[in-house]
């Protein structure tokens, strides 16, 4: 095998499947077993051979684990375009890799390594997955979420691009032309394309431009739909936040149900024991909580939600900063019957604020005395507030058991929390 560089780079390029599978740790080799009767035949009658560690014996693929040979199958594809496409199809053609969950059997680690292999593979990759693990690093603008629904099947992508079907007019080339490419018009398609937002300039600018014409009512109506799926638009800057953020969550929240939005870890500990003392189980109902503060900001995670059609519930403090987080959703245009539906405020003010008005006073005196707080139960309210947040990952764990142990929470305790739980889990 080795005289013949060909199968030589074939044998090299399945290696690669060891360096995903045991992280290139312990030795592992792939070899091709040949039976050469005549030339021709060579390719059929090879058989993959590989082990895991140097120490190990040789095993065909077939007596491998369902991880390594789902593996096999990519690297094959990479022989395949390396090795075969040239020479089977004319210059130009590009292949396409289908695959359905290629992550089966494989642990994380090699799941996230996978993706990195996938990507650099030429051509188009269709692939279907289950695994956050997976989609964790994937661009976003590349992942199409698919819904079964009550209206069908919908898939939701992050668009750049919004194009409506409008008859053509005098003076919309002039408007068009000199836009750098961020609004086009195709007189041949009679197609309006737009890159990015349709700010209210543009759009007056568009009406406008249809006020006397024949065909006003349809135009109005095409630039109405282009400028509500525009709105959707996520900016470039925004989205390299939530990817990296996204990585943090595992991806998990690209396959819930519905979100749960919440300021910081203190919320997160909390709301779930919250969940848990109300009877809810929020994997049955296909709920993530995200603790937003230490994972970008809430307003990019409802603009998410709003691209990608998931359904969500926000709890904040409320005070100036809870405010601002409700003002800057409100200005992604929601409507105040919207905000008073989905955007939730602690009515004391901030989360320990709400904890001592509603009676948790002496769980918090005991928590602050035990973490070594002096005199603890001697402090004022508000001394009490400022103790809790300077010890906001010490304190939450353990309220948070207390509240668990509690077989149901009172209906005037955590009000804000117990709202949108009850929204998002009926």
């Amino acid at each position: 095998m080795k005289s013949d560089p060909y199968l030589e780079r074939v044998t090299d390029t399945l290696r690669g499947a060891t360096d995903i599978a045991i992280r290139n740790q312990s030795g592992g080799d792939v070899g091709l077993q040949t039976l050469p009767t005549n030339i021709s035949d060579i390719l059929h009658k090879i058989q993959i051979i590989l082990r895991n560690e140097s120490t190990t014996p040789w095993l065909p693929i077939q007596n491998q684990g369902e991880g390594m040979q789902s593996l096999l199958i990519v690297f094959l594809f990479q022989v395949f375009i390396e090795c075969l496409l040239s020479e089977l199809y004319a210059s130009g053609h590009e292949p396409i890799l289908l695959l359905e969950e290629p992550e089966k059997h494989l642990h994380p680690h090699a799941t996230r390594m996978l993706w990195t292999y996938i990507q650099k593979l030429p051509g188009q990759k269709i692939i279907t997955t289950h695994s956050p693990y997976f989609i964790q690093s994937v661009p976003f603008r590349d992942l199409r979420l698919i819904k079964f629904t009550t209206n069908g099947t919908e898939v939701h992508s992050l668009e750049k691009r919004f194009s409506v079907t409008i008859p053509p007019c005098d003076g919309l080339d002039q408007i068009t032309t000199p836009t750098e490419n961020k609004i086009r018009y195709d007189s041949t398609l009679e197609t309006l394309t737009i890159v990015g937002n349709l700010n209210k300039k543009m759009y007056r600018k568009l009406l406008k431009c249809y006020g006397e014409h024949k065909d006003r009512r349809i135009a109005e109506q095409s630039l109405s739909d282009l400028r509500d799926r525009a709105s959707l638009y996520i900016s470039e800057d925004d989205l390299r936040g939530l990817e990296t953020n996204a990585q943090r969550m595992r991806g998990e929240i690209f396959f819930a149900d519905g979100w749960l939005i919440v300021e910081g870890q203190s919320d997160f500990l909390i709301v779930y024991a919250v969940v848990q003392s109300l009877n809810k189980d929020l994997d049955q109902h296909g709920i993530s909580i995200i603790d937003a503060k230490n994972n970008g900001s809430p307003h990019s995670f409802v603009r998410l939600a709003r691209a990608l059609s998931i359904p969500w519930q926000s709890v904040f403090d409320g005070d100036n900063a809870g405010r601002g987080y409700i003002h800057k959703i409100k200005n992604l245009g929601y409507t105040p019957a919207q905000i008073i539906d989905q955007c939730h405020s602690h009515q004391a003010g901030c989360l320990e604020d709400q904890l001592i008005s509603d009676g948790f006073h002496d769980d918090l005196c005991e928590i602050l005395k035990n973490l070594g707080v002096r005199d603890a139960e001697t402090l004022s309210n508000a001394e009490i507030v400022e103790k809790l947040k300077d010890n906001k990952s010490d304190y939450s764990p353990i309220l948070a058991q207390k509240i668990r142990s509690n077989l149901t929470i009172a209906d005037n305790q955590l009000i804000a929390f117990q709202t949108a739980i009850r929204k998002l889990c009926p």
